[in-house]
């Protein structure tokens, strides 16, 4: 009689409450790049048979348990509740007991939270692993520590007791070596890419929620300054952010040449990119956002205010970065719009960099090694 060899299943488990919508796109919500990269992993992951995901979301009325994309959606706390805060004692019970109902042999958390304080503590006296992925500056330059308080403190305690870390660009690993001496591995962010799309490329667009950060206020003064060009804006509602959504939404109706959409499904956002002749990014500081490899996959270059990690802008050639310098900025904008052979280089480059830096099929290999390699 010959047996058959049955192979343990290794379980991973993803924490991220704002990224159910992007399971359920029936649902509407504010999510952010940090979001989409665990789903996108999560999904990816789902695929190989040597792996059993499951997902903490937040609750958005949906059951206490399902299965979307092959990967096990636990509902938690909501991310809608005002002032939501990890520290109460009967959240942290709750969270706490469902991570070891789940008992996964790797835990994996994003952006800086105190809940990486929990997980790192739970993975500790459980005999577990903790993989915890940053998610832009404010997570590796102690900021988000010095100014949180005790939250800050456990973000703290988390960061420093993780097995491993995950960081999207070089400068984010020098910057948390240089604060918190400690090693990470960098992993670019993975998008599914699409063909390029042949469409009419007409707008200037913004995309990003409605954070202070991100600085809307500034898209709509370069609107102000280009009265001939057409910009589109959308910006979802975020919580805790609600007064720099009403006055950007407030101003962009004022302004003749700005379109504002509040909401956008993932799913169809990329027809904007499609559409769109230049991405704006305004914001103060970013990890390496979803926005920009979005744009890349539609050939459309990027210009930004501050942001741009590890130089890629200019070394690849895709794009401008003003480097804080709001009159450059229109500088560029001008030049791009009225250079085509400009633009058209800027557009092949983007499409070629995105090819090969942030495939998911490529990239997602990579990601299962750093699994592997957890211990």
């Amino acid at each position: 009689m010959v047996s058959e060899l049955v192979v343990k299943k290794k379980k991973i488990c993803f924490i991220s409450l704002k990224a159910y919508q992007l399971f359920n796109q029936k649902v509407e919500g504010t999510f952010g790049g940090a979001e989409v990269q665990m789903s996108y992993l999560a999904k990816e992951l789902a695929k190989d048979e040597k792996y059993q995901i499951s997902f903490i979301v937040g609750d958005y009325g949906q059951k206490d348990k399902e299965e979307r994309d092959g990967v096990f959606l636990y509902k938690f706390l909501s991310p809608r509740a005002k002032g939501v805060s990890f520290i109460e004692v009967a959240q942290l019970f709750k969270l706490y007991q469902l991570l070891r109902k789940l008992d996964a042999d790797i835990y994996i958390t994003t952006t800086a939270h105190p809940v990486i304080g929990l997980v790192s503590f739970f993975s500790m006296i459980n005999n577990k692993k903790h993989l915890h992925r940053t998610s832009s500056d404010i997570g590796v330059d102690g900021s988000f520590i010095a100014r949180g308080g005790f939250l800050g403190k456990m973000y703290k305690f988390g960061l420093k007791r993780a097995d491993q870390i995950l960081v999207q660009n070089e400068l984010n690993k020098e910057m948390l070596y240089k604060n918190h001496k400690l090693d990470s591995i960098v992993l670019k962010n993975v998008f599914i890419l699409s063909g390029r799309k042949n469409a009419q490329k007409k707008e200037i667009l913004w995309v990003s929620r409605s954070a202070a950060i991100k600085k809307p206020q500034k898209f709509l003064d370069l609107a102000e300054r280009f009265p001939g060009e057409t910009f589109r804006m959308i910006c979802p509602s975020s919580v805790g952010q609600e007064s720099v959504y009403r006055k950007a939404k407030l101003r962009a109706f004022k302004i003749k040449n700005v379109k504002f959409v509040d909401f956008v499904p993932f799913d169809k956002i990329q027809e904007y990119y499609d559409h769109a002749k230049v991405f704006i990014n305004t914001s103060d500081y970013e990890g390496f956002p979803n926005t920009f490899i979005q744009s890349c996959i539609s050939g459309t270059p990027i210009l930004s205010l501050n942001v741009n990690p590890d130089n890629f802008l200019n070394e690849y050639n895709c794009g401008y970065c003003a480097n804080s310098n709001f009159e450059q900025m229109c500088d560029y904008l001008k030049e791009i719009t009225k250079d085509y052979r400009k633009w058209r280089i800027k557009s092949n480059n983007s499409r070629k960099y995105v090819e090969e830096n942030h495939d998911i099929k490529i990239n997602i290999e990579r990601f299962k090694e750093i699994l592997e390699n957890t211990k």
